[in-house]
This record gives structure tokens, sequence and C-alpha cells, in this order.
């Protein structure tokens, strides 16, 4: 009878560990497939800016997209979500207050950006859209692979 309760509960254990390590992919991947997106979204801007394509009238919704994403982005790398091309420094003590800076720079950038496009000032913008790249390129230069 203890072996078998022993050989459940080792079995019960075994799965909730192995729960807990998909689960911990999952966000891995939703994590990657949003930062693509914002990735995209931010392309678009450029596009945009640069007059390569004609739909300025589509600037604020990617704009507000990438604001939304930046709202997101403490959720994208919670504690456990390791993995990916997200480096482990991330999760390190000492790193986290680090990286929460990142992250605010990032959501503060997209709020001027946000706010630059309201006010529809060229060169505003140009200037804001260099910022959020700078936050961007900034954070991966030190917790991406």
């Amino acid at each position: 009878m203890n072996k078998t309760k022993n050989l459940v509960g080792t079995l019960l254990v075994t799965l909730l560990i192995a729960t807990a390590v998909v689960a911990n992919e999952k966000i891995a991947d939703y994590r990657h497939h949003s930062m693509e997106a914002v990735e995209v979204h931010f392309q678009s801007i450029r596009d945009i800016l640069s007059g390569d394509v004609p739909f300025e009238h589509h600037l604020s919704m990617h704009v507000n997209a990438l604001a939304d994403y930046a709202e997101m982005m403490p959720d994208l790398f919670a504690e456990g979500s390791e993995g990916g091309e997200a480096l482990d420094r991330i999760w390190n003590e000492g790193e986290e207050q680090a990286f929460t800076k990142a992250v605010s720079n990032f959501k503060g950038t997209m709020s001027t950006l946000k706010e630059k496009v309201a006010e529809d000032d060229s060169d505003a913008i140009m200037k804001a859209v260099r910022a959020v790249g700078n936050a961007c390129r900034d954070c991966h230069k030190r917790y991406r692979e």
C-alpha cells in the first residue's frame, strides 16, 4: 500500500512539474509571437513615415497597437516564463529592477509617440519614433540572445 501511495505521489509531482514546464514554454512562445507583432507594427510605422506606403491614416492604429503591447510587456516576462530568445538575466535578482526600468522606458517612449501622433507634429513624431527604436534596441542588446 505504501509503495502504491509513493508511486502515485511521485507520478502526481512529475505531472505537475511537466505541466509547469509546458506552461512556461507556451508563455515563451506567446512572448515570441507578441514581440514579432511589435516588430511588424514598428516596421509599418516606419514604412508610413518614410512615404513608402500611402496609408498615413493607419499610423495611429499601429501606434495604438504598440502602446497596447507596451502595457502588456510586464506580463510577457512573468516569473517562471524563462526561455525563448530572452536571456535568463531578466529574472535574476538584482537585474530585475534594471529590466523593469527598461520596460518602463519603452512604455514612456510609446506614450510620447502616441501624444505626438495625436498632435500631428511630423518632426516630433520622427523624434519620438527614434526614441522608441532606441528603447527597443537597448533592451534587446542587454536582454535578448
